[in-house]
């Protein structure tokens, strides 16, 4: 049975529903290098983080996995099949995560990340079928756990052509809210696509994200948002985020603007959002800058 056909049927893919359960282990020292290349990257002086690896970082090391060359599929992630089920939408974005820190994560020293496979759900929406893949995650350093992370990933085949949005003036933020604005640039997305080993060719390859997957030009990292988004809550409360979560809402661009913007909460919460360059609603975020007991729980 096709994907196609299991989704008309309303029955269960069996391909899918065998990889449930699969894990696997990764433990990677944790070189200071790439903070420092992840502060140059942020225009943060050398030094800032003091040896730890801020909330959501820790992507620098545990984002993508590396294979041999011949293992790369056509949209330079690692071809599906393996950990990953042989999933035949088109798209693929990183659409959210719940992360949760127990523990400073420091450098120069090892840390082991463990990844669960812990769900496939298909749906059907306005463009066509999608496919939900959810990952649960562990950070383990000096023999405990440091903390969790739930990935969602979303595949789905490109819709019709869209057109590249409008720049339009930002609406000024509310009593309250702090708000900047920020212009990412094609070297600033290489760069970050090189630190996380982000292969996928929407971030750097124009004519592979406008021919296949049917964007109107590069895309902007959802992680890269998020990780400006995080940086601004850090600032705004002047200490380090311990628990995060975002979901995407839209893609941005290359070369146009966003706004980010940050309100205060209470119990050392910010809530957070970037704003696309024609109004749209591109990410959603909150931030907490607290060590609390785990809040990521199975739903």
């Amino acid at each position: 049975m096709t994907f196609y056909e299991a989704i008309m049927s309303n029955k269960p893919n069996q391909t899918y529903s065998e990889a449930i359960g699969r894990t696997r282990r990764t433990a990677i020292w944790l070189d200071p290098i790439s903070i420092d290349r992840m502060t140059d990257l942020l225009d943060l002086p050398r030094g800032t983080t003091s040896g730890t690896v801020p909330v959501p970082w820790h992507w620098v090391y545990f984002f993508s996995e590396s294979v041999a060359n011949s293992r790369i599929g056509r949209d330079g992630h690692p071809a599906r099949g393996d950990f990953l089920p042989a999933i035949r939408l088109e798209r693929r974005m990183f659409a959210g995560s719940q992360i949760q820190m127990f523990a400073e994560l420091r450098t120069s020293r090892e840390a082991t990340f463990v990844e669960r496979l812990d769900a496939i759900e298909e749906k059907s929406g306005t463009s066509g079928p999608l496919l939900f893949v959810t990952i649960r995650c562990s950070i383990e350093q000096d023999g405990a756990e440091g903390g969790t992370e739930k990935r969602t990933l979303v595949y789905l085949d490109p819709p019709g052509p869209v057109a590249m949005p409008k720049v339009q003036p930002f609406m000024p933020p509310e009593d309250g809210e702090t708000a900047c604005e920020w212009r990412p640039q094609t070297q600033e997305l290489f760069r970050y696509s090189a630190l996380t080993y982000n292969g996928h060719r929407i971030h750097y390859d124009a004519d592979y994200a406008r021919d296949v997957e049917r964007y109107p030009g590069i895309v902007v990292h959802g992680p890269l948002i998020a990780t400006r988004l995080a940086l601004l809550a850090a600032r705004m409360t002047g200490d380090p985020v311990t628990w995060f979560s975002f979901r995407g809402r839209a893609p941005v661009f290359v070369d146009q603007p966003i706004q980010l913007i940050g309100r205060s909460e209470k119990n050392r919460t910010v809530a957070l959002r970037a704003i696309r360059c024609d109004g749209a609603l591109a990410m959603e975020a909150t931030a907490r800058t607290s060590y609390a007991p785990p809040l990521l729980k199975p739903e």
